[in-house]
């Protein structure tokens, strides 16, 4: 029998061994087991504490953790979002008591998850106490310490407020427990009350007063206290700013020294009057007045409480499609007491809303959506917004079908039409200016025009919308080919809106005059002046004809025209209708002398910074009138340079001869040097010297282009910087992980954290939905006494009625023998001994007896008691994933039977190291990093040699160049680009240009 205990002993420690043998290989092959949740111990907490979360016990047999999502139930199965709900650790702060419900959900990195829940009990914390103490029988006038004593439980103290005869004396927002002491005079006799209270950050309070007796000291004489109370705007209602005005008021008032006026925080100024702008909300007023050396608090009749409460604000957003209006109403109230908000289109409601006083009433926000009448009626839309005072505020628009308002032409009379005049002279602007009742601006209909025989439409003109009156003005520009009266009609849609007139006035001949011939000698009465007309023409398309004005000489029909006189020319050109233009004196302002000699004076070669001197002269001219005074401007187009000189040569007659002839026979000429920049003539196109009439510089010029300047030195072109580098000491080098894997090898190859940013990019709404299901419990009983009495004292049990059943069971028997045995032998034998009974001389007898088993049945009534009970189950069914997590938010926060369930997010990590050596980059991460810039500078030649010019070729490549060029610190391309090219500033550049002038 011990070796068989013994034997046991050693199957049982040998399968101890193997199964612990068994669980390790389950971890060291955990390929495929699933990660282990472990959201902690179940806490004990009260309201306001902060609850420490830590799920840094979860592991994964397959290797890391890649995710944790922490989801918080509250008692009454609302969600609450902690600091972090996807950190190892966070925290929760409860706000209410009962069993907040915590469940950790972890995913390995091969997307199994594993999920732990505990529970947190929170109960309502101990509320702070406060003990009043101090001379409940102080003097009048004496100094008297009052102390309070704190006890603040569990939660902070976050403030104390000392009260007399229920007056707000002094508040002290920085106190946060201990002792508080206020030093207060009486100046009167009489009892007061002081009173302190504190409160903690859980919004709770307590409250502790003191009675005091304050008496009179016999030994002094007992002034009489001057009474006085404030009195002004204790409601302040209407728009901003919310003004209150105050004074000091009773009979003895003006005994009072010195008085100060505070609210709940600052003094606001001093003075028997006071002017106050309040911010909207309950604030405290009072004044301090100094009187026989002591300080009375004075304050309304009633207290010291004021209340400003602004009007509510009100606004429509509206969208149209068509007759269709979309709009939002916005509603909010700086005191928090909004009431109803309503939105008519025309007299019927379409929003009307009474806000719960329980819910937030600062602001309301709400879309709707209506249909307007489809004839041109205009239907006024207006939102109301009323707060519990009965103030209220009204924004509102009309709405309809777009609306003429007027139509015509704004700069009538204007000449004809004709494409070599000023286009502001004949131009008539149409404008259509339309009130759109509310319609898009890009929805109004289009305008159809009616043009009269002979109007031009020259160009349409954006439209201009004007969002302050809601319309919208159209303009055209339209043009009449002859003179008269022209009409404009025009459609809206398929409506006729209406028709304009503008005028066209004939305008007189435009006279255009080229001289040919400035004054030549004709005969002895005078000189001839040749002109060429050919250019004129007439606006209103009736022709004209020329006069010459002079005694001696009448027109004839050629373009070329010759006046001779004798002192001053007149031309005269007329059209059908008797308009004329006429030119006298005036008729020299088209002339100008052109130019007869460019010399270029300097030398070549011209290298850069050079200029090329070149001087000019005009052809000899005669001015047959001698009261005209000619001038001539000279100017540089296409080209850098100045005018060094510029003067007219006039010979002076001599002292015998100074008649008009011998003036009119000067012969004169206007001479002068022009600078020029050489790089001017490095660009392709020549510079081009100009003479002008100032009088019509449009009209009368002459110009010559400068050519045949060689010796120009080829410049750099197309310079660029290639290749260029940044050598660095030290470099921040910073990288983005999107996975907690990838931040830790980075963090192990020495990057550090620097921020972390979480994204909710989809969240899945759950909604709660019941199931209650029934049970029925039975019992059964012997009697039917037992079992009515038992339901007697149970009111949820009932009586079922009876029940026969029958009963099976298996016994078991010993048997003296096999013979006549009932049942089956179960193979176990027995020996007793038995003694003859009451035998005088006992004579035991040994039997062998035999264990036989048998089945009995019988049947058995019985009697059946029952309880039905329920219960019900809450479950969460997702209702999708979206991705407006804000809107599901908001949802889920205002129905206690959505919650917010599954939860993707994206986590990134920004993380950099600092790595200090030297090298070069092409890219730099930090400026005081980089102590070298490097880079080839490369381009091109070029020239333009007088030869190609004159053949059209002005683009001739004439070298290349390459230069290395390297600068300490942080250089530009341009930089470099400057060194290589410019002048020398220190660079060490290896020019590898045969040409000179650049390396």
């Amino acid at each position: 029998m011990e070796y068989y205990r013994l034997l046991l002993l050693s199957v049982l420690l040998t399968g101890v061994a193997f199964g612990a043998v068994g669980h390790v290989n389950a971890t060291q092959n955990g390929g495929n087991a699933d990660p282990f949740a472990e959201a902690g111990l179940d806490q004990e907490a009260q309201v306001g504490d902060i609850v420490l979360l830590d799920g840094g016990g979860s592991r994964s047999p397959a290797g890391g953790l890649a995710t944790y999502e922490w989801r918080i139930e509250t008692p009454e199965g609302n969600s609450q979002v902690p600091s972090c709900d996807d950190c190892v650790q966070t925290e929760f702060v409860p706000d209410r008591e009962g069993v907040y419900t915590v469940r950790l959900t972890v995913t390995d990195e091969h997307g199994r998850t594993d999920t732990d829940a505990m529970y947190v009990s929170v109960g309502q914390s101990p509320a702070p106490a406060v003990t009043v103490s101090g001379s409940s029988n102080p003097l009048v006038d004496d100094q008297i310490s009052y102390t309070a004593t704190v006890e603040s439980g569990t939660t902070p103290i976050n403030g104390i407020e000392w009260r007399i005869d229920g007056a707000v004396i002094e508040r002290d927002p920085e106190f946060d427990g201990g002792t508080h002491t206020l030093v207060r005079e009486f100046s009167s006799s009489g009892e007061r009350t002081v009173e302190a209270t504190v409160s903690d950050e859980a919004n709770r309070s307590a409250s502790d007063d003191l009675t005091v007796s304050v008496r009179e000291d016999s030994a002094r004489p007992s002034p009489s206290a001057p009474t006085a109370t404030v009195e002004g705007d204790q409601l302040v209602t209407g728009q901003q700013p919310l003004e209150g005005e105050y004074r000091i008021a009773g009979s003895d008032s003006d005994e009072f020294g010195s008085i100060r006026w505070y609210d709940e925080n600052n003094q606001l100024g001093i003075g028997e009057q006071m002017t106050v702008d309040w911010e909207p909300g309950t604030h405290q007023l009072y004044a301090l007045a100094d009187h026989d050396g002591s300080t009375r608090r004075i304050t309304f009749s009633d207290g010291d409480e004021v209340v400003a409460d602004p009007v509510p604000d009100v606004e429509l957003d509206l969208d149209r499609d068509g007759t269709d209006v979309m709009g939002q109403v916005v509603a909010t109230d700086k005191f928090g007491s909004l009431e109803n908000v309503s939105v008519y289109v025309g007299d019927d409601p379409v929003v009307t809303t009474t806000l719960d006083p329980a819910d937030n009433r600062s602001t309301y926000e709400h879309e709707f959506s209506a249909a307007l009448p489809r004839d041109d009626s205009r239907t006024e839309i207006r939102a109301v917004a009323t707060d519990a005072r009965g103030q209220a505020t009204t924004d509102s628009t009309d709405q309809g079908q777009p609306e003429l308002i007027d139509s015509g032409f704004v700069n009538t009379p204007v000449d004809s039409y004709h494409e070599r005049l000023d286009e502001e002279r004949y131009t008539a602007v149409h404008e259509i200016e339309i009130a759109l009742n509310g319609e898009d601006p890009s929805e109004v209909p289009s305008i159809e025009y009616l043009k009269d025989s002979g109007l031009i439409e020259i160009k349409e003109v954006p439209n201009e919308y004007d969002s302050t009156t809601d319309t919208l003005t159209i303009r055209t520009e339209w043009a009449g080919k002859y003179p008269k009266d022209y009409i404009l009609g025009f459609q809206m849609g398929n409506k006729a809106a209406g028709s304009s007139k503008f005028e066209v006035t004939p305008s007189p001949p435009e006279v255009h005059i080229d001289f040919v011939d400035s004054g030549a000698d004709s005969h002895d009465r005078g000189y001839l002046v040749q002109i060429d007309v050919s250019d004129s023409f007439d606006p209103d398309g009736m022709g004209f004809k020329f006069n010459v004005a002079d005694r001696d000489r009448t027109y004839s029909e050629d373009d070329l025209i010759g006046i001779e006189f004798s002192d001053t020319p007149k031309l005269v050109a007329s059209d059908p209708m008797g308009r004329s233009t006429t030119y006298e004196l005036d008729l020299y302002d088209f002339y100008v002398p052109q130019i007869d000699e460019m010399t270029e004076v300097s030398e070549d070669p011209y290298e850069s910074g050079d200029v090329v001197l070149i001087d000019v002269r005009t052809e000899d001219y005669q001015i047959a009138s001698p009261e005209y005074d000619l001038n001539v401007d000279l100017e540089i187009k296409n080209g850098e340079g100045v005018i060094e000189s510029w003067r007219m040569v006039d010979p002076e007659p001599s002292a015998k001869d100074t008649s008009n002839v011998a003036r009119q026979n000067a012969v004169k000429y206007y001479t002068g040097r022009v600078a020029i920049d050489a790089e001017s003539f490095t660009h392709g196109a020549d510079p081009v010297i100009v003479v002008s009439n100032p009088e019509r510089s449009d009209e009368a010029y002459h110009s010559r282009q400068i050519s045949g300047i060689d010796g120009i030195m080829p410049k750099p072109r197309n310079v660029e910087v290639k290749n260029i580098e940044y050598t660095v000491d030290t470099v921040i080098r910073e990288v983005t992980a999107t996975s907690r894997n990838e931040r830790m090898s980075l963090e192990g190859a020495g990057y550090k954290l620097d921020s972390t940013s979480t994204v909710t990019e989809s969240v899945e709404l759950e909604k709660r939905e019941t199931e209650t299901t029934y049970s029925t419990e039975t019992r059964e009983f012997d009697s039917e006494y037992e079992r009515d009495r038992f339901t007697t004292m149970r009111s949820d049990w009932s009586t079922a009625g009876d029940d026969t059943r029958t009963v099976i069971d298996r016994v078991s028997a010993w048997e003296n023998s096999h013979y006549g045995a009932d049942g089956r032998f179960t193979g176990h034998t027995r020996t007793i001994t038995k003694y003859p009974h009451r035998s005088s001389v006992p004579r035991p007898k040994t039997v062998t007896q035999y264990k036989y088993t048998r089945t009995v049945s019988e049947s058995k009534q019985t009697y059946v008691a029952q309880s039905t009970t329920s219960e019900t189950n809450v479950s969460w069914v997702t209702q999708g994933e979206t991705t407006a997590v804000g809107g599901a938010y908001r949802r889920a926060s205002q129905s206690g039977n959505l919650r917010i369930g599954k939860t993707t997010k994206s986590t990134t990590w920004e993380l950099s190291k600092e790595v200090r050596h030297r090298t070069t980059v092409a890219l730099y991460d930090d400026p005081s990093y980089v102590q070298e810039t490097s880079g080839t500078v490369h381009g091109e030649l070029l020239e333009y040699p007088y030869t190609q010019r004159r053949h059209g070729n002005t683009d001739l490549k004439f070298d290349e160049f390459s230069v290395d060029a390297t600068a300490s610190g942080l250089r530009s391309e341009n930089e470099l680009i400057t060194a290589v090219v410019g002048e020398n500033d220190g660079l060490n550049a290896d020019c590898q240009s045969v040409y000179e002038g650049v390396c």
